[in-house]
Parts: structure tokens; sequence; C-alpha cells
């Protein structure tokens, strides 16, 4: 029984660190209009990945976005 607890307990942090994942990535989705390629580019240029590579389209844009914010 003490197992299966164990087991319950990994599966509940496992859903919840899913879930957390995916609200970070739909709030990356949703704001980055707002955020417009400028502030894109000053975000990059900050942590010191800007480059034109990252501007031919948009929805790599937020991709690489989506995945250096984690």
């Amino acid at each position: 029984m003490r197992n299966r607890k164990k087991i319950d307990k990994i599966g509940v942090l496992a859903a919840i660190t899913v879930a957390v994942i995916v609200i970070i990535l739909a709030l990356v989705f949703i704001s980055f209009p707002f955020i417009g390629a400028f502030g894109f580019y000053e975000i990059l240029n900050g942590w010191g990945l800007a480059s034109i590579d990252f501007f031919e389209d948009t929805f790599d844009n937020v991709l690489y976005f989506a995945l250096f914010s984690l």
C-alpha cells in the first residue's frame, strides 16, 4: 500500500508540473502579439540571443521564446 501512495504522489507532481508548463506556454503564446517584435528583440538581446535567424518566422520567434523562458 505504501508504494501505491508514493506512485500516486509522483503522478500528482508530474501532472502539476505539466499543467504549469502548459499554462506558461499558453501565456507566452497569448502575450507575444502584445510584446511585439521590438520587445521580443530587446528580451533576446538582454539574454545575448538576438540574431537575424530569430526573426525569419513569427512562429519560430514564439517557439524560441517559449523554450528559452523555461
